[in-house]
């Protein structure tokens, strides 16, 4: 044994599992086709060749796209049999598959049409999704990979592009067979349906039953009665009919009678008799129609074909004659109509038409006026010829006016005699071809612009201070209401003029800031150290409440034997000298002077004097006096604990305590600088600053004063001050002097005050001019400019309206507007008569004849008789006295659906010829069903086949293919699956296939058309050979 019997090679197992796993690599990876196998239908048996093949059965399988990246093979080739398409793929399917989904299935098929069942054989067809085409397997690649563990697990199919070639495809899958719809051969037929119309005729006489009437419907019958008319004269024909019966109430009874034949030749009305049936009680009679024509029968002529319910009868209306006239002329104008024809049976109770011919242009005459002017406008006009055929007032039109156009003129009265102001303007010439207001401009007032003066006196008395002021004159040219502005001089509102020395004192209130009472100017010193003195005259209001510093003379932070210094009132009314940090608190120390129990508080002046001295043991005193009374002093020992009253490093200088606003007046502060020249009498005047007398505020060097003003409103008129607001300003305070009182000038130019005017225009002149705004600043009268007209002369033609009579003529012009500018006649146009067709009716008399005819409009401009036309339809006949159409049914004989015979259910009246009877069409004209796609269809005379490719029932086309004979024109092709019937009309050439998407020929391969079309372009044989003639 040449192998080792101990291994195994190709055991079941392990194909099984190769065979498994590429199974699943196929269902992983690969994309589903269809499966065709192709049958052999006809084969030729001396070379076996296959002629004919079919596709009708279809397996989906899995297979791996070995081509993946996009079809083999020869691509598209242009050849002189059109365009080839030579696309492959290359598939790898599984056997297995195929052998247990396609194989099982097919082996038990005829081995004449499948030779091959258990492998893929060349030949078969796969459909392929992705590109929607069909692919021929060319060869079957069933040895690789060669014999893996010794066996073959897949197919490798090499498939080319399927070329059809007419066989069958049917599948049942929609998706596949309709794939090669437009593909092939494809036939086209139109086709109709096998029905046929019946034809009946009808025969016309008089002395015919026009109507039977049920007297009586009788009861009990059994059957159907019989009804019998009674005998027409020999020359005539004895109308039938048949009674129709009806169950009420379980009684049977008659409901109608209908006739069949309406017979004619009859002189009177024939009896009806009702016989038979069973029953009793039944009556009828009738009416006939002895002069006018009716139908008396209906005759089939052919019964026609594929009628499967009762089809429509109708008959053509009876005929009839109209009437006709002429017209007569009066003065170019249809005066009335002579009838000529009355007509025959037109309806009494209608007006009938009447139309009438135009009037012939050439007749007609236009009028004439002529036109005269006066006072620039058109005066007066006249009618010179009246014209013909004015059928509406003709327009008009009058030449333009020739005067030119003129700028109206005007004067104005003004000037200082009436105010400075235009007192009126009147128009000096009114100007021409104004179409509106024109702009009225006066010249600027010739005044120059001034300012407003106001006399201004100031009073003062007691703090109070008034300024007085009257208006001297009211300027020029004011655009708004001005200002008058007083500067003044005022001292600050600390000062009050109620003073010890001097004039003026200081008022502790918070209008002001604390105020600096050492001025370096005044003194040539400000420093009072250890020994000297301070006086000051205060004067303390009686509403003082309690505790309040009014001057802070010396501060902390003054240097190092800085002390805090206060002068002050405490709550028992006494001055005292705080020693200490606070100025508004309770003191460290303090010097109280209650030496008498002396309450200032009782708005008086008190002289206060405030003295430091150095004693020889060195030991600081400090005394205090209130009006040169004995003094309250304290102590303090040398060595650190004396105190300086105002230091000399003037850091902080002393102040005056506004912000506390206390109330307390003080005035004529000074010291002394050495103590023993000081006195605490108070001085007859405030004394003369030296080197031991220090002034630190007297309250009298600023009384110049700081710059204020007030302002006043002032009111104005036409640009002039009239009045200042108010006659007098009263201000607090003390006010020193007036600096300047000024009136604002005024910023308006004369050209804010031109007067103004609005001018009136009628009829394009100017009428009037009002004064709008007279204006200010006048001296003189101003001169004044009216705009220039913006109007030509056509626009202020003239314009009139003609009226005209009853025959067509002018008879008045009526001026609607006169015009301007006309220096001359103007000339008048008119125009042309359009003339008038008359309108009216005809009056039918009771012999059913027109016997005149009524105007509505009358008509104007003839020189000839009008064509009249009576209208002459069946709408103008008496449908109720007999003038009506005949109707009838028709019974079908259900056996061959065709008809029996026609009834007459209504003669008519009427009828000069017989009429014409339309019978409905057989509904299966139309066909019956639809052609189904695929189905097998055949000739029922030909036996001819072929398949359906489309089917378009609207418009009667079959495409069909693989046509197995030829179907001839009139019979019947019947679908073999769908059961549709209809007949063929006639083959339809290709190029005459209507281009409508559902039955127009396509074909995805076949281009010869397009490759005849490109080459002939290139050689022409329609005119000549090109290769040379014969």
């Amino acid at each position: 044994m040449a192998l080792n019997p101990f291994f195994l090679h190709g055991s079941s197992s392990e194909q099984r599992l190769v065979q498994d796993l590429i199974n699943e690599q196929l269902r992983m990876y690969g994309v589903e086709v269809v499966y065709i196998p192709r049958k052999i239908v006809n084969r030729d048996e001396i070379l076996a060749e296959v002629q004919s093949s079919k596709f009708d059965n279809a397996y989906i399988i899995e297979a791996y796209l070995n081509t993946y990246e996009g079809h083999t093979g020869g691509g598209d080739i242009l050849s002189k049999f059109g365009m080839q398409l030579k696309d492959e793929i290359n598939l790898v399917i599984s056997r297995e598959r195929y052998e247990e989904y396609i194989g099982a299935f097919i082996q038990d098929e005829d081995p004449y049409e499948i030779e091959v069942a258990l492998r893929p054989r060349e030949g078969d067809v796969i459909y392929f999704p992705l590109s929607e085409r069909f692919f021929e397997v060319k060869f079957v690649e069933h040895e690789k990979p060669f014999y893996q563990l010794g066996k073959g697990y897949t197919y490798e199919l090499n498939c080319e592009l399927f070329e059809y070639e007419n066989e069958v495809l049917d599948v049942g899958i929609p998706e596949v067979d309709r794939a090669l719809e437009n593909v092939g051969e494809i036939i086209t037929l139109k086709m109709v349906g096998y029905g046929q119309t019946a034809a009946i005729g009808a025969d016309i006489n008089t002395g015919y039953v026009r109507k039977v009437y049920l007297n009586n419907d009788g009861y009990n019958y059994t059957s159907t009665p019989t009804v019998t008319f009674e005998a027409a004269p020999s020359y005539g024909r004895s109308a039938r009919g048949v009674a129709i019966t009806t169950s009420i109430g379980g009684v049977r009874s008659l409901k109608e009678i209908i006739l069949i034949d309406a017979g004619y030749g009859y002189r009177h009305t024939p009896t009806v008799t009702i016989s038979g049936g069973g029953g009793v009680g039944a009556a009828a009679t009738c009416s006939i129609e002895l002069y006018r024509k009716g139908v008396s029968r209906g005759v089939v002529i052919n019964r026609g074909e594929g009628y499967t319910e009762i089809p429509s009868v109708t008959f053509s209306g009876p005929t009839f004659t109209g009437a006709a006239g002429t017209t007569v002329i009066i003065n170019n104008a249809v005066d009335r109509v002579s009838m000529t024809d009355g007509g025959t049976n037109y309806s009494t109770k209608l007006a009938i038409g009447v139309t009438f011919s135009s009037p012939n242009p050439v007749g007609f005459v236009t009028g004439a006026i002529s036109a005269v002017a006066a006072n620039d406008q058109l005066s007066t006009v006249s009618i010179t010829n009246a014209g013909i055929g004015h059928s509406i007032p003709p327009t008009l039109t009058f030449s333009a006016p020739t005067g030119a156009a003129a700028t109206a003129t005007a004067t104005a009265v003004g000037g200082s005699l009436y105010g400075e102001q235009v007192s009126s303007v009147s128009i000096a010439s009114s100007g021409r071809y104004y179409l509106n207001a024109p702009t009225v401009t006066f010249d600027n007032p010739t005044g120059i612009a001034s300012t407003a003066t106001a006399n201004t006196t100031l009073s003062s008395s007691g703090g109070i201070s008034t300024f007085s002021y009257t208006l001297q004159s009211g300027g020029r040219y004011y655009l708004a209401p001005p200002t008058l502005t007083i500067d003044f001089l005022s001292l600050s509102s600390g000062y009050i003029a109620d003073s010890y020395f001097g004039t003026n004192a200081w008022n502790v209130v918070n209008a002001d800031l604390d105020r600096n009472i050492t001025h370096p100017g005044t003194a040539s010193t400000t420093a009072i150290g250890y020994s000297g003195s301070i006086q000051l005259a205060a004067k303390i209001p009686s509403s003082l409440p309690g505790l309040s510093t009014f001057i802070s003379f010396n501060k902390l932070s003054n240097g190092s034997k800085s002390t805090q210094v206060d002068l002050r009132v405490n709550d028992d009314g006494y001055i005292e000298v705080g020693l200490g940090t606070d100025k508004v608190g309770v003191n460290t120390d303090a010097l109280t002077y209650d030496y008498t129990g002396l309450d200032v508080r009782d708005d008086q002046w008190h002289w206060i004097y405030i003295n430091s001295t150095i004693l020889p043991n060195f030991t600081q005193r400090l005394e205090l006096q209130v009006d040169g009374g004995l003094p309250v002093d304290t102590f303090f020992s040398a060595g650190g604990g004396e105190i300086q009253i105002v230091t000399g490093a003037d850091v902080t200088p002393p102040v005056i305590e506004n912000d506390l606003n206390s109330g307390i007046i003080v005035d004529g502060i000074f010291g002394t600088v050495d103590a023993g020249t000081a006195s605490s009498i108070a001085p007859g005047s405030m004394p003369t600053a030296d080197s031991n007398t220090i002034l630190f505020d007297d309250f009298e060097n600023d009384a110049i004063g700081n710059l204020n003003s007030i302002s006043i409103g002032c009111s104005i008129s036409n640009g002039v001050v009239t009045s200042i607001d108010n006659s007098s300003t009263t201000l607090s305070g003390i006010i020193t002097s007036i600096v300047s009182a000024v009136i604002d000038p005024p910023i308006g130019t004369p050209s804010n005050f031109v007067a103004t005017g609005v001018a009136s225009v009628t009829a394009g002149i100017v009428t009037d001019i009002s004064l709008d705004y007279a204006g200010y600043g006048y001296l003189t009268s101003p001169g004044v400019t009216l705009s220039a007209p913006t109007g030509v002369a056509t626009q202020f033609t003239a314009t009139a309206h003609g009226k005209i009579n009853g025959d067509g003529k002018l008879s008045e012009i009526e001026i609607t507007d006169r015009g301007l500018g006309y220096i001359s006649n103007p000339t008048v146009s008119i125009s042309a008569p359009l003339g008038q067709t008359p309108e009216g009716y005809g009056n039918v008399g009771v012999a059913g004849t027109i016997i005149s005819v009524t105007l509505t409009k009358t008509g104007v401009g003839y020189t000839e008789p009008s064509i009249v036309s009576i209208s002459n339809t069946v709408t103008d006949r008496d449908f109720a006295t007999g003038f009506t159409t005949a109707t009838g049914t028709v019974t079908l004989n259900e056996l061959d659906n065709r008809i029996d015979h026609i009834k007459i259910t209504d003669p008519g009246s009427g009828y000069l010829t017989p009429p014409t009877v339309t019978v409905g069409d057989a509904p299966i004209a139309a066909g019956i069903g639809t052609y189904w796609f695929n189905e097998v269809i055949t000739g029922s005379t030909s036996g001819a086949t072929a398949r359906v490719k489309r089917w378009d029932g609207e418009e009667g086309i079959l495409q069909i293919s693989i046509e197995n004979g030829t179907f001839l024109d009139g019979e019947r092709v019947v679908g073999s699956s769908s059961s549709a019937i209809y007949v063929v009309d006639y083959y339809i050439n290709k190029r005459d296939v209507p281009k409508i998407a559902s039955v127009e020929n396509i074909d995805d391969y076949e281009q010869n058309d397009e490759i005849e079309f490109e080459a002939d372009q290139i050689l022409d044989f329609t005119e000549k050979n090109p290769f040379g003639n014969y």
